[in-house]
């Protein structure tokens, strides 16, 4: 039975066509979203693919039980099942004439020992401390290198390996390079042990590496202060062009300008100030072990592993007559496990040709060997943060100065090592902390504030300074509460934007507010204003509104300005005042009764309490880095404290007004939610239990406790009372 139809019903409304121009339009518009998200796709995929098998056309498809002839891939020397130790050595370069000169001056081992034993591929951040007594007679000299004092550093399989059936290796290194020794012999140090070297410990030494110790950086002159000082025998700008990404000099780093690539490993204080170039002992070290475990196709292997070996430590470089070690840099994008290629006898006689000449084409095809490669070690080069830099106490200046230099230096050195992925690995180099040149030659404070930069950067890649930080849940807290503060910062745009009435708003708190958020940006207006830029304050002041949007449109929303344009031939913008609904009367009548002596009261006090007081620097939760020097703090001038005074006065009022009125305005209650869970985190940054110690955490002040208490007012207002609708019409309505 059908419905009658209603008299006044006009029945379904009637589809208009789709215009021609619209579809075509959001046919160009689709098809180019899903192109721009095709190359997104596609280079994230690639990105991700390069992070995690950098060597993907070499390896071979296969696990090594799926091969039928082993002597056609390359294994992994050290796998999860292998053990190993770590051997450790220090050495330092003796003073010029002995021996030797300069970089080839003689080396005396300090302490050469295994220092990690039974370990694993599998195993997580294991750390030790190495205690020696370092003498300071080289260091005294005008011209030092950061291999004056280095480490090394060997890895040592575990019996049974691969290794004990050794029948051959090949290095990446060539033969006619001076190698610098990774390990005293005997081994270790002061040992009774005669035994002379074998191919094994060879080997083992082909892919030990070595590192420097010694890091050249600014300290304060000990020399007496004169009357006049040259300022022409350096220029502090030029020398910050000049500054590697590790914070030391690159200017005149090497001894022999043919060896364009020296600076790469090599640092060196040649022409420079004693002052600006002060060596520093390295006290941290993190050593890691590449965890790869997949397989080699043998031929593409050899290849690259001859390509490495034949280009490596200079060779084949312009400008260079011969190989160097320091030439001989390394990444695990370039070098990766092929810098060591193990041949391993594994040949049964039995099934091998009984003719010579069979078993010679056997032999040269590989057949009766294994062939294993060996596991890829390197030293983080940002793993030491600027507390973990010792300056050495000699005088390198040449001036009367009283002070005396220490004989010996003594160093308690932290050496950590744990396993890491390829892909961590290269996470590891981007997310790497860089350290300002002048660091060292700062404050305390300001030391300790690069210090916890470079301590939580190590842990987001596993390496923890030490087991009472707790890095990586220190960036996540700070991630969310960043997230929640764009999340609440851009649902407050939004409400002040669809904000069409000032019903249930305090008009003098949400002025107040508005005056507070613009006063910074006024002053440094009026600044600018009195000086010779006038034009570029102008600018300055337009564009530094259009980084305000919430306050632009609380301001439009209390003084009921509507803005448009009409248009003859011209737009013509301009804007207008809104009458007053019946509502506004009514919440303006209502704000009138809180006595203005309460109301001026609240802003007298605020003000006093700021201008006199300084809550900033009242701490309720006293700070763990050092004491900031003078030059460390902001001064805050009277503009700030007033626009400090202002924000507070305004939150007051509208939460007493909303309080009076029985009613929520101001936020959405959704946003109030965010923020009662970014105040919540960030109190609990503050928790040992949650963050553990961290030397550089920043105190708690009482303006901080104050804005907290006015947010959890705040949020029992949203909990309690009703919202107000957003727009004139849905007020009318309701």
């Amino acid at each position: 039975m059908s419905e009658k139809m209603q008299p006044l019903d006009p029945g379904l409304a009637r589809r208009k066509p789709i215009s021609c121009c619209k579809l075509l339009t959001w046919t160009v518009i689709s098809l180019l979203v899903l192109t721009l998200g095709w190359f997104i796709t596609t280079f994230l995929t690639h990105m991700r693919n390069s992070f995690r098998s950098p060597h993907q056309p070499y390896y071979q498809n296969a696990s090594i039980e799926e091969v039928k002839n082993r002597w056609t891939v390359v294994q992994p020397l050290v796998d999860k099942k292998q053990a190993f130790d770590i051997g450790l050595s220090v050495w330092v370069r003796g003073p010029s004439g002995e021996s030797g000169d300069g970089d080839n001056a003689l080396e005396t081992p300090l302490f050469s020992d295994i220092v990690f034993r039974d370990l694993h591929t599998t195993d997580t951040l294991n750390t030790t401390t190495v205690k020696f007594k370092m003498p300071n007679a080289r260091f005294r000299e005008e011209n030092l290198t950061n291999f004056d004092l280095r480490a090394s550093f060997i890895l040592i399989p575990s019996s049974p390996s691969p290794l004990d059936h050794l029948k051959n290796f090949s290095t990446w290194k060539p033969a006619s390079i001076n190698v610098s020794p990774v390990r005293t012999w005997p081994f270790p140090l002061h040992s009774s042990n005669d035994v002379g070297r074998t191919m094994i410990d060879n080997a083992i030494e082909s892919f030990g590496i070595s590192e420097p110790l010694i890091q050249f950086h600014p300290i304060r002159s000990k020399c007496p202060p004169t009357d006049e000082q040259d300022e022409d025998d350096y220029d502090d700008d030029d020398d910050a062009d000049d500054v590697d990404e590790n914070g030391h000099s690159a200017t005149n780093t090497t001894s022999d300008a043919n060896d364009p690539l020296k600076p790469n490993i090599l640092r060196t204080t040649n022409g420079m100030p004693a002052s600006r170039m002060h060596p520093y002992i390295v006290t941290r070290t993190h050593l890691r072990i590449v965890d790869e475990e997949r397989l080699y196709n043998r031929k593409s292997y050899n290849k690259a592993h001859n390509n490495l070996k034949q280009n490596s430590c200079g060779q084949r470089v312009n400008n260079v007559t011969q190989p160097d070690e320091y030439l001989c840099s390394r990444n695990f994008q370039t070098n990766g496990n092929f810098e060591t290629r193990l041949e391993i006898d594994s040949s049964d006689r039995t099934t091998l040709p009984t003719d010579e000449a069979e078993l010679a084409k056997a032999i040269a095809k590989g057949m009766g060997s294994e062939w294993f490669y060996a596991p890829y070690l390197s030293v983080y080069n940002h793993g030491a943060g600027p507390k973990d830099l010792k300056p050495i106490e000699v005088n390198r200046e040449k001036c009367g100065s009283t002070s005396s230099d220490a004989e010996y230096t003594e160093v308690e050195w932290k050496v950590s090592f744990s396993s890491i992925s390829p892909s961590r690995l290269q996470f590891a180099d981007i997310i790497a902390p860089v350290m300002d040149e002048n660091t060292m030659n700062q404050s305390e404070y300001k030391i300790s504030e690069a210090h916890a930069k470079a301590e939580m950067l190590n842990g987001l890649h596993g390496h923890r300074f030490n087991e009472e930080t707790h890095p990586r849940r220190r960036f996540v807290l700070s991630f969310v509460i960043v997230c929640l503060a764009f999340i609440s910062s851009t649902l407050n745009i939004i409400y002040w934007y669809t904000r069409t009435t000032t019903y249930s708003l305090s008009i003098l708190g949400i002025g107040l507010i508005v005056a507070g958020d613009l006063m910074p940006l006024l002053v440094t207006f009026g600044l600018a204003f009195t000086g010779s830029t006038w034009l570029g304050a102008i600018w300055g002041f337009f564009i530094g509104l259009l980084f305000e949007p919430k306050t632009l449109l609380q301001l439009r929303t209390i003084l009921q300005l509507e803005f448009g344009g009409r248009s003859k031939g011209l737009w013509v913008p301009r804007f207008w005042k809104l009458a007053p609904t019946h509502k506004e009367r009514a919440s303006e009548r209502l704000e009138a009764q809180i006595s203005w002596l309460i109301r001026g009261g609240i802003c007298i006090s605020v003000l006093a309490v700021y201008l006199f007081f300084s809550p900033h620097n009242i701490m309720l939760i006293a700070p763990l880095h050092p004491t900031p020097s003078p030059e460390d703090l902001t001064v805050a001038t009277i503009w700030a404290q007033l626009a400090d005074a202002m924000t507070v006065s305004g939150v007051l009022l509208q939460r007493l007004f909303n309080q009076h009125a029985k009613l929520f305005s101001g936020k959405y209650k959704s946003a109030v939610c965010i923020v009662v869970v970014q105040c919540i985190l960030t109190l609990a940054q503050y928790v040992p239990h949650v963050l553990g110690r961290i030397d550089g955490r920043p105190g708690f002040s009482l303006h901080e406790g104050m804005m907290t208490l006015l947010t959890f007012w705040m949020a029992w207002h949203a909990w309690m009372f009703k919202s107000v609708p957003q727009d004139v019409q849905d007020l009318d309505l309701e």
